[in-house]
């Protein structure tokens, strides 16, 4: 039996050579799977997830050119790979294009299993934690969320009519917060990041020798409008 984990926070870049360097000391052995979504998508999603939690009032465009923003700077994927690069043999790191691993068309779900030494079962066939599907959380939610309190409420609130009692109270869908929602999908990207964060995507490919993993369109969607239109 293999024991894993799985953490957004150990690519963070204040985080990731604190992280890397624990994991070196404690498992040196480690097989690391890291999966990477297009940098620009990545990046739009992560703005959707903090106006979810109520903790992003900004549009998407003044948000990412804040400086030292957290949407660009965990979109930096050579910054965010490098303590690991640094520590680790490159044998031992995996890399998986999300978009290659919920396509049922490709073996990536099977480079994953064999990367990490498990037997080849089937691929898990539901998506979870859709933030476009949620309602944004109440000031008051996110106090709770924040202190840890709403996982010991949750058992209570499944009783009778209290689940949909709490919801009203502590979550909400209104036309700002879906107007805002939609800024990460119109607004365009400013080329100064797009440049950058391409650049960032060409170092990492180099250093592990990946090839190209994505074509150099702003998003995922752009590109198979583009590709549908050619």
């Amino acid at each position: 039996m293999l024991t894993g984990e799985a953490s957004v926070d150990y690519t963070d870049p204040s985080k990731a050579a604190i992280a890397a360097d624990r994991i070196n000391r404690i498992i040196p052995g480690v097989r690391l799977l890291c999966l990477l979504r297009h940098p620009i998508d990545r990046m739009r999603s992560h703005y959707r997830h903090e106006v979810q939690r109520g903790r992003e009032r900004a549009s998407f465009v003044d948000a990412v050119t804040r400086p030292n923003n957290p949407y660009v700077e965990r979109s930096d994927y050579y910054e965010c790979l490098l303590p690991y690069l640094d520590r680790f043999d490159p044998s031992s790191l995996g890399i998986l294009r999300f978009e290659s691993l919920v396509d049922e068309g490709t073996t990536a779900w099977y480079e994953a299993l064999r990367h990490v030494g498990l037997e080849q079962i089937p691929p898990p066939g539901t998506a979870y934690n859709v933030t476009e599907e949620k309602e944004q959380y109440t000031r008051a939610m996110r106090f709770l969320w924040e202190r840890g309190v709403v996982d010991r409420l949750s058992p209570l609130v499944r009783i009778g009519g209290m689940r949909h009692a709490a919801r009203r109270v502590l979550l909400r869908r209104d036309a700002e917060y879906d107007a805002r929602l939609s800024t990460s999908k119109e607004e365009p990207v400013p080329p100064a990041i797009l440049d950058a964060l391409w650049s960032s995507t060409a170092r990492l490919e180099a250093a592990l020798d990946l090839g190209q993993l994505w074509e150099l369109h702003e998003t995922a969607e752009t590109a198979e409008i583009a590709a549908s239109s050619a």
